[in-house]
């Protein structure tokens, strides 16, 4: 099975965002002397081939995570501890434009002792920007003035921020380990107000409790790795990866779960295998969900139903991020490559999991067994 890859880089992907036809990436070698660059680019997808429009190598060390801001061409990187904020310029027409990026701004999101900017959003209006990072604070930040908005603490000790999400009603979602908790920052809390508050003064944050029963019962435990909100039918929802903790990893089955945000309870959750799930990206449309997993793997479930509607091996290493143009997945690696999964298989139909296809062959059978005597006895 041939692995449909869009473009190689010189430096390992960590990251990668789409806009339009265009794809950005980054990632790096590192602050090391190796030769290996660190650095951002964007290539522009033609069908099923990808050009090259510009690029960024000014980063201080290896950009680990990055975010869009949907309209105009702002992009903000994780470099260590701080977000660096880069501003995009077109030059020239047609086939023969290109993109020239200027650094605009750098803000520190973590105050450990080792840095680390863990996970970077921006609201979907573009007004905000949600960090998280080693210190196991959650941070919001007012976009332009980058001014400080809302922090609170979601785990105490020894814990990394690892996912955060934040959508236009201001409402934040953090997920740390064992903790999953959902906050108020928006008409009636501080970004509204304009005034920075803290745990103390925010509103008393939700803690998301899900228990599988057969895990449970098993006295296995299950940590939360990344959230996103997502608008099923209308209807707005949060969506969590779930993976074993560190002895478990590999032994155990990750899980998707779909959470009702009224009830704050999981609707439906799904097993997902023992692979871990590395990385986790949602379709502009909310109607897929898109997972890569450290054996290389990537997957595609649709939202509403947790259903596996693609599953593929297109990577040697750890897939180490994911985004959708349009039903497409695209994945990166520290491979240096970045491929393209699509929903439909060689133009046909979908790539269908082994327990859908088992499904329609069932109804096939059961087709054929009704029509076949009324055949035979006209």
């Amino acid at each position: 099975m041939s692995i449909p890859i869009l473009f190689e880089a010189d430096y390992p992907l960590y990251s990668i965002r789409v806009r339009g036809d265009e794809v950005i990436v980054c990632g790096g070698g590192g602050v090391s002397k190796t030769g290996v660059p660190n650095g951002l680019d964007v290539f522009g997808l033609e069908g099923e081939t990808a050009k090259h429009l510009g690029g960024f190598r000014g980063l201080r060390g290896a950009a680990m995570n990055m975010d869009l801001k949907k309209t105009g061409g702002l992009v903000a990187v994780g470099v260590d501890g701080t977000a660096t904020f880069l501003s995009s310029v077109k030059k020239g027409k047609g086939s023969e434009a290109t993109l020239e990026f200027t650094e605009e701004a750098n803000l520190v999101t973590d105050q450990s002792k080792e840095p680390f900017q863990a996970c970077i959003r921006f609201n979907p209006k573009g007004t905000l920007v949600a960090t998280g990072g080693a210190d196991g604070s959650a941070r919001v930040w007012a976009h332009p003035s980058l001014k400080e908005v809302f922090s609170v603490v979601v785990q105490k000790k020894d814990a990394e921020v690892d996912d955060i999400d934040v959508d236009n009603d201001g409402h934040l979602a953090a997920v740390c380990g064992a903790q999953a908790k959902l906050f108020t920052t928006g008409p009636s809390g501080p970004a509204a107000e304009g005034k920075k508050k803290t745990e103390k003064s925010a509103q008393e944050p939700v803690t998301l409790v899900w228990a599988n029963k057969s895990l449970f019962a098993a006295g296995k435990n299950q940590t939360f790795k990344f959230c996103r909100f997502v608008v099923v039918e209308g209807t707005p929802r949060l969506v969590t990866v779930m993976i074993p903790p560190g002895p478990d990893r590999g032994r155990q089955q990750c899980h998707l779960v779909l959470w009702n945000l009224e009830t704050l309870q999981p609707l439906r959750s799904t097993s997902t295998g023992k692979a871990v799930t590395s990385t986790f990206a949602v379709s502009d449309d909310g109607v897929y969900l898109g997972l890569g997993d450290n054996e290389g793997f990537v997957s595609i479930y649709q939202t509403s139903t947790l259903k596996c509607l693609a599953r593929r091996q297109v990577h040697e290493l750890f897939v180490t991020s994911v985004a959708f143009h349009g039903s497409s997945l695209l994945s990166v690696s520290v491979d240096h490559y970045c491929v393209r999964t699509p929903l439909t298989a060689g133009g046909g139909g979908l790539t269908l999991s082994p327990a859908i296809l088992m499904a329609l062959i069932s109804l096939f059978v059961l087709l054929f067994a009704y029509i076949l005597p009324l055949f035979l006895s006209s």
